[in-house]
């Protein structure tokens, strides 16, 4: 009996410690939207253990636009990405996808937060500003 106590002890530290390392333990979706004028993103952020991944859509009805994407772990820890430019003319319907990946392999628990931003370029990309933005969190949504 003593045996198998130790045994299904080990086994349970074991399952543990591997569930720190999956990058798929947990997984939940958060919607967001950014806008300007007419011109909007919208897509969606999927939060997984140690990473956050980023997809949508950009509709630029005017200038330029892109979509930027900073996580940080509550350890202080930051990692950005961002979609393409896209301007007027860019795409025939001036819309086009995105997706990436923020990957926190290395940080226990991975991202807690999202900031989205939505900058504007009216002047064909050469002076960008943030017009819109939105923090998304793992546990509550965005804001």
């Amino acid at each position: 009996m003593r045996k198998y106590l130790k045994g299904a002890a080990t086994l349970g530290a074991a399952a543990a410690l591997m569930t720190g390392f999956s990058s798929s333990a947990y997984a939940a979706d958060t919607s967001f939207k950014v806008s300007y004028g007419n011109s909007v993103a919208t897509g969606k952020l999927t939060w997984l253990n140690r990473s956050v991944s980023f997809s949508g859509n950009n509709h630029v009805a005017s200038g330029c636009r892109v979509v930027h994407f900073t996580a940080w772990a509550p350890d202080g820890s930051m990692r950005a990405g961002s979609s393409s430019r896209l301007c007027v003319g860019m795409e025939a319907d001036g819309t086009r996808s995105f997706a990436g990946n923020l990957d926190f392999s290395t940080v226990v628990g991975g991202p807690a937060k999202v900031l989205v931003s939505y900058s504007v370029s009216e002047d064909g990309g050469f002076s960008w500003i943030t017009k819109d933005s939105v923090t998304c969190y793992r546990n509550t949504g965005c804001n």
